[in-house]
């Protein structure tokens, strides 16, 4: 089966990557959806046949053309072919290198970013007929848009979760909750890097405040994202 590469903020990378905490996946490692999971219905219901000329505005890319530039080559129209960059034994590419050689324009709001590796399905249907999949299948620019936003959508309700559950056991345990703990240990869990200046950090406070009364849960929502051992030994 081949991949696709999305651009994804990259605390949701990361998110992706270590929702199994027994089974982390490496940066640039993929990432298997399940068929009952709304984001496998997504993948394969807005995925098309690309041509390789075709690329799509919101970062996504499908295997050949991800090879390409691991290649150091431009997959732009007009100068496809040619070498942008020398190629190097990166695991992962980065931004700057895929704009470079892509013609994208950089994400806003200057968040870094990841290309998550996804598999595709091995078979789709395409008006009414089953076709089979390869390194040429990737998503369409709108199913590339709401990819993305389910799985931000998701990384917001597992953050939310997630405190609230650090927020009911620090109450059974008559500790005093403080929201920076709670923001930490997500990070830690999840394995989302923080800079110097800690910008994630506070941006997960600001937004834990901006955000947080616009997610309804309900109980099937709030599964097992961390355990009572978790919680006390801050693992």
């Amino acid at each position: 089966m081949a991949n696709i590469y999305l651009r994804v903020p990259h605390y949701v990378g990361s998110y992706f990557r270590n929702k199994e905490q027994s089974k982390p996946i490496p940066v640039g490692g993929v990432i298997v959806l399940e068929k009952t999971d709304t984001l496998w219905t997504i993948l394969s219901s807005m995925i098309h046949f690309n041509n390789i000329d075709n690329i799509v505005r919101q970062g996504c890319f499908c295997e050949r053309q991800w090879k390409m530039m691991k290649r150091g080559v431009s997959i732009v129209p007009g100068a496809k072919n040619i070498r942008v960059l020398v190629p190097e034994d990166n695991v992962i590419l980065s931004d700057e290198e895929v704009v470079k050689m892509s013609g994208l324009n950089r994400l806003k709001g200057g968040d870094d970013v990841e290309y998550v590796c996804l598999k595709l399905p091995q078979e789709v249907y395409v008006n009414g007929m089953l076709r089979k999949t390869n390194d040429q299948w990737q998503l369409l620019n709108m199913g590339a848009i709401r990819m993305l936003e389910r799985m931000k959508d998701e990384f917001w309700r597992a953050f939310f979760v997630y405190t609230d559950r650090y927020k009911d056991w620090c109450v059974s345990h008559n500790i005093e909750f403080n929201i920076l703990e709670g923001i930490e240990r997500f990070m830690t869990r999840y394995d989302i890097c923080n800079s110097i200046d800690e910008h994630e950090k506070k941006a997960l406070k600001r937004n834990y405040y901006r955000k947080r009364k616009a997610y309804k849960f309900t109980f099937d929502d709030f599964v097992e994202f961390a355990t009572e051992k978790e919680f006390a030994t801050g693992l």
